[in-house]
C-alpha cells in the first residue's frame, strides 16, 4: 500500500479495518498520522510487514488498536513504549506475534481505561509490571508464549473485572496468592507451563464463573482443595506433571459439566489400604476416550510412581459416581493392576478396555455383560 493512497486523504475517517486482507507482506505505509480522528484501527492479519509506523503513536484519539498476526511475527517494533506514550485513551490494545523483544513499558500501568491488552507471543522480556493486574477496568490479559517474561500474582488488590488471564509458557513464579479468589468475573485462567510453586488456595472455589482452568506443568504441591466441588461452571480442569497429593477426589461427583479433566503426573494415595500412588488422566472430549492410563515417565513423574498401582475399591467408586453424571463412552483403564472383580456397572460407560500389562496380554469387555 503507497503512503499515497486517497485512503489517507480521508482525514474525517474515525475507524478504519484492513484486517484480514493481503498486502503481500509490502512494509506498513507511514501516512496514519493524517488520520487524527481515528479512534479504531485494525490492521491484523493483513500481510504487512517491516516496523511499525511510529506515526501511529500520534493518533491521540484512539482507543481500539489492533496490529496482531496469526503466528508469523512480519511486523516489528523496536520500543514499544514509544508507540503508546501517547494513546493514553486506549481501551483494546492487541499487539498480539508482533515481534516486539523488549519490557513491557511501565506506562501501560496508568492506562485506566484499557479493558482489554493482548501481547502474546511478542517476544516480551524483563519483569512485567504487577500493577497492570490492577487497572479498574481490565477484563482480558493475554501475555502467553513469552517464556522469557518474568512475574508474580499480586496478593491484594486485583483489578476485579478481569474475565481472562492467559499466563502460558511465561516465567512466572512464586505462590497463587488466595486473594485470586476475589476475582468474581474471572471465566477462564490459563496458566500452564509456569513455575508456580505452594499450594492451590482454597478460595479458587469462589470463582463460580469459572468455565476453565489450566494449571498443568508448575510446581504445585499439596492436595487439591475440596472447593474445588463449588467450581460447578467448570468443563475444564488440567492439573498434570505438577507435584499433588491426596486421598479423595469426591469433589469431581459436582462437575457436571466438566468435559475434560487430566491430573496425570501427579501422586494420589487413595487410602489407608491403597498400595502405592496413582499417576491418571481423565479425558471427556467428543472423540477420545475417557483415559486412567498412567502419565510417561518425565522429569517431574519419577519411575516410581509413573505405574498406576492400586487394588482399592474407593478410587473405582468415585469414577463410577463420576462418570454417572457425563456422556462417556469408553473408558481406558491401561496398566492399572485393577482388582480381578469391578463394581456393579450402573455408570454411564459402555465399554471399559483394561490392559493388564502384568500379565502381558490385553483384554475388552462390556461393563455388566
Amino acid at each position: 500500500m503507497s503512503p499515497n493512497t486517497t485512503l489517507f486523504r480521508l482525514v474525517h475517517v474515525e475507524s478504519l479495518n484492513l484486517a484480514y486482507n493481503s498486502f503481500n507482506l509490502s512494509p506498513t505505509p507511514y501516512s496514519f498520522s493524517n488520520l487524527s480522528r481515528l479512534q479504531y484501527l485494525n490492521l491484523s492479519n493483513s500481510d504487512f510487514s517491516d516496523e511499525i509506523p511510529h506515526d501511529i503513536s500520534q493518533l491521540s484519539r484512539l482507543v481500539s488498536l489492533d496490529l496482531s498476526a496469526s503466528w508469523d511475527m512480519t511486523l516489528h517494533l523496536p520500543n514499544m513504549g514509544d508507540l503508546v506514550h501517547n494513546l493514553t485513551g486506549l481501551k483494546e490494545l492487541d499487539l498480539y506475534s508482533v515481534s516486539l523483544s523488549s519490557t513491557i513499558p511501565p506506562v501501560l500501568a496508568n492506562f485506566s481505561s484499557l479493558t482489554s491488552l493482548e501481547l502474546g507471543y511478542c517476544g516480551l522480556n524483563g519483569d512485567f509490571p504487577v500493577s497492570i493486574f490492577q487497572l479498574p477496568k481490565l477484563e482480558v490479559l493475554d501475555i502467553s508464549g513469552n517464556s522469557n517474561l518474568s512475574g508474580f500474582l499480586p496478593k491484594p488488590h486485583w483489578g476485579s473485572p478481569l474475565k481472562y488471564i492467559d499466563l502460558y509458557n511465561t516465567n512466572f513464579s512464586g505462590e497463587i496468592p488466595a486473594s485470586i479468589g476475589n476475582l468474581s468475573l474471572l471465566n477462564e485462567l490459563d496458566a500452564r507451563v509456569c513455575h508456580f510453586s505452594g499450594s492451590l488456595p482454597s478460595s479458587l472455589g469462589n470463582l463460580s464463573h469459572l468455565t476453565l482452568l489450566l494449571l498443568d506443568g508448575n510446581n504445585l504441591q499439596g492436595q487439591i482443595p475440596v472447593s474445588f466441588a463449588d467450581l460447578t461452571q467448570l468443563s475444564v480442569l488440567t492439573l498434570s506433571s505438577n507435584n499433588l497429593s491426596g486421598d479423595t477426589l469426591e469433589w469431581v461427583v459436582n462437575l457436571t459439566k466438566l468435559t475434560a479433566l487430566d491430573i496425570a503426573g501427579n501422586s494420589f494415595f487413595l487410602s489407608a489400604g491403597s498400595v502405592g500412588y496413582l499417576s491418571f488422566s481423565l479425558c471427556n472430549f467428543m472423540e477420545p476416550p475417557i483415559s486412567l492410563a498412567p502419565f510417561p515417565t518425565t522429569s517431574k513423574t519419577p519411575a516410581a510412581t509413573a505405574t498406576t498401582k492400586t487394588r482399592d475399591r474407593d478410587f473405582l467408586l468415585h469414577l463410577k459416581a463420576y462418570l454417572a453424571k457425563q456422556d462417556a463412552t469408553k473408558i481406558i483403564l491401561s496398566s492399572s493392576l485393577l482388582p480381578e472383580t469391578l463394581p456393579p456397572p450402573s455408570m454411564a460407560a459402555t465399554r471399559v478396555f483394561c490392559r493388564r500389562s502384568a500379565r502381558g496380554r490385553s483384554s475388552s469387555r462390556t461393563l455388566g455383560a
